[in-house]
């Protein structure tokens, strides 16, 4: 006769809890309008540049800040200029940006 062991099938049942924290719309209006400010000094088509290129809007101001850093600026624009930026459309429209060859003195 075959005994059947007694098998405990432990179970652990969790829960995480997620905050989901809305945006302050104060800071983002506030975050935006920065950005664009400093998109049109130092990244609008009126600039002379060699690199024009399209921002997906999602990104424009992620994209703005990195190439205002001299830390950043070579790897963002290398980042751009290479086929990867076609991941990053998000379907919501584009800004053209006019990337100078140095980093912009603030």
């Amino acid at each position: 006769m075959i005994q059947q062991q007694a098998q405990n099938n432990n179970i652990q049942l969790g829960m995480d809890l997620i905050r989901i924290q809305t945006p302050d719309p104060v800071w983002t209006q506030a975050q935006n309008a920065e950005a664009t400010r400093l998109w049109a000094k130092f990244f609008s088509l009126g600039n002379t540049s060699n690199l024009h290129i399209s921002i997906p809007v999602d990104w424009a101001n992620f994209f703005t800040f990195l190439l205002l850093s001299p830390g950043t600026f070579t790897w963002s624009k290398q980042l751009l200029a290479s086929k990867l930026r076609q991941c990053l459309d998000s379907g919501n429209g584009y800004i053209q940006f006019s990337i100078p060859t140095s980093c912009p003195k603030k």
